[in-house]
């Protein structure tokens, strides 16, 4: 939750939490945002102001006048869907590595030696390069699509609604 983790920052010389729910609560349909009094009292509710506020936001920025609500939600998406397709690529890259790297053991000279290898990679110069690209891809998949890329879209994505809420405010 963006507004819940808003800090009330002294070197901005006012209180984000405070001006958020208050701009929230100007969208209409909302009633009182919870204090930080209310939140550490019941969370679970306040969080169910939260989400009925950010539910609303979100129905009122639809539309081309919010372009950059609208770019932000689709990057959201992308990397959202990128990270449910990341089991699936994993396993893909792997067969695809497998397969190519047999592929290039069988074309081989026997015996094993520098060179070879050497000539393997002369006379199949394509093998090396769809073994790089398989192993690549595999390691994108692993190590950068993870939770933290696609949370990164999301709080952009957050960020990008509050920001319509006032837009002479940077928040």
């Amino acid at each position: 939750m963006v507004v819940r983790r808003a800090p009330c920052s002294a070197s901005t010389g006012w209180d984000e939490r405070a001006v958020l729910g208050r701009l929230l609560t100007k969208l209409g349909g909302i009633g009182k945002m919870p204090t930080t009094s209310d939140e550490a009292a019941a969370p679970n509710e306040a969080d169910d102001i939260y989400r009925s506020a950010t539910k609303r936001l979100i129905e009122a920025r639809r539309g081309k006048q919010f372009q950059m609500v609208e770019d932000e939600n689709a990057s959201y998406g992308f990397r959202r869907n990128t990270f449910g397709l990341r089991p699936a690529a994993v396993g893909i890259s792997a067969v695809a590595a497998v397969t190519t790297g047999l592929i290039w053991y069988a074309a081989l000279a026997k015996p094993l030696d520098l060179t070879t290898f050497a000539q393997s990679v002369t006379t199949y110069p394509y093998l090396p390069i769809l073994l790089a690209t398989d192993l690549v891809y595999m390691a994108i998949f692993i190590f950068l699509i993870n939770r933290h890329f696609v949370r990164q879209a999301a709080d952009e994505y957050a960020l990008a609604l509050l920001r319509t809420l006032d837009q002479k405010r940077k928040l």
